[in-house]
């Protein structure tokens, strides 16, 4: 049997900025669309407050805050439910081989084929290989074995539908 050559490592520790960093990547939009849900509900309720239609108002108002609550709170929930299943300060190592990826954490190994992900999320920092979306894998562009991230990156593009993303992370 011929071993496969591995083209790419990233290793690194994995900690709660990262996850955090992560997990506002992926509630920004949710987070967004709720706060400006909440914005367009209070002018409308203050539209009606003039027109005195206090129970129409009064329902706006409810739904602005209900719109305010989740863009505020959102990204913290989902932060702590995640903290919650994941083992933080493992040692991650990621090598990457030309048809699949496989991640070891130290207890298991797991092998992800790139036709299996549904696109890349490039940010200043960070690749996350989307499964869905709301679950991902994180890569450190500064913990690639040989300060390949570029490469990576062109690599990557060429096995799955890439979404380059470079706004901030977190909101």
């Amino acid at each position: 049997m011929i071993e496969e050559e591995v083209l790419y490592v990233n290793e690194y520790e994995n900690n709660e900025e990262d996850i955090e960093k992560f997990i506002g990547c992926i509630t920004l939009k949710q987070r967004l669309l709720s706060l400006g849900m909440g914005i367009l509900a209070f002018g409308l309720a203050i539209s009606k407050i003039i027109e005195d239609d206090k129970v129409f108002a009064t329902v706006l108002l409810v739904i602005g805050v209900i719109g305010s609550y989740i863009f505020f709170t959102l990204k913290n929930t989902t932060l702590k439910d995640a903290l919650k299943s994941i083992n933080l300060n493992k040692h991650m190592i990621l090598e990457f081989y030309k048809e699949h990826f496989i991640i070891k954490d130290g207890e298991r190994e797991s092998i992800i084929k790139y036709k299996d992900l549904e696109q890349v999320v490039e940010k200043e920092d960070y690749f996350y290989l989307m499964v869905d979306k709301n679950r991902g894998i994180i890569i450190k562009k500064d913990s690639f074995k040989d300060d390949d991230e570029n490469e990576f990156s062109k690599f990557i593009n060429t096995k799955v539908k890439f979404n380059k993303k470079r706004t901030s992370v977190g909101g």
